[in-house]
């Protein structure tokens, strides 16, 4: 039972090669393998980083992700980069035309694009609250630093 697995990817493998598609390059150009290693290597993703995700994961919802790669610089463009700031502010509406104009949209834009902005206030919120950890539990920081430096009264963070 264990080798049906290895057999079945070994077969989508050679079907993908006789097709002449580079299945490696092409996982690898999804980014995915570079997020998982940037985890890995403990590296702190900024709240753009998050919000890029987060609209990435919308836009990809009900459709493939191949189709959104040629556009991806647009998108970046119409979500201004992801800029939390903006995206709070902007008309929704606009967005949903832009994307749509692109052919980058999918059966549930609309909804996605007009709960965008309370998404990210909650990741704002959360992203604070894991900065605020991670200086917790630094060793250049002492609660006290923290409280003068935000005035914000720490509690134990798990």
């Amino acid at each position: 039972m264990s080798s049906k697995p290895k057999i079945l990817v070994n077969l989508v493998k050679k079907t993908l090669e006789r097709k002449g598609i580079d299945y490696e390059k092409e996982i690898n150009n999804f980014g995915q393998i570079q997020a998982v290693k940037s985890r890995i290597d403990d590296k702190i993703f900024s709240l753009k980083e998050h919000i890029k995700g987060l609209v990435y994961s919308l836009l990809s919802k009900q459709r493939i992700w191949k189709s959104l790669v040629p556009n991806i610089k647009k998108i970046d463009s119409i979500f201004y980069f992801y800029n939390p700031e903006k995206l709070i502010s902007v008309d929704p509406k606009r967005l949903i035309e832009k994307i749509v104009e692109i052919k980058c949209g999918n059966m549930l834009i609309k909804k996605q694009i007009l709960t965008l902005k309370d998404n990210i206030k909650i990741l704002k919120r959360l992203h604070s609250y894991i900065e605020m950890k991670i200086l917790y539990m630094s060793k250049d920081f002492t609660l006290r630093t923290i409280h003068q430096v935000t005035n914000i009264h720490i509690f134990y963070l798990q």
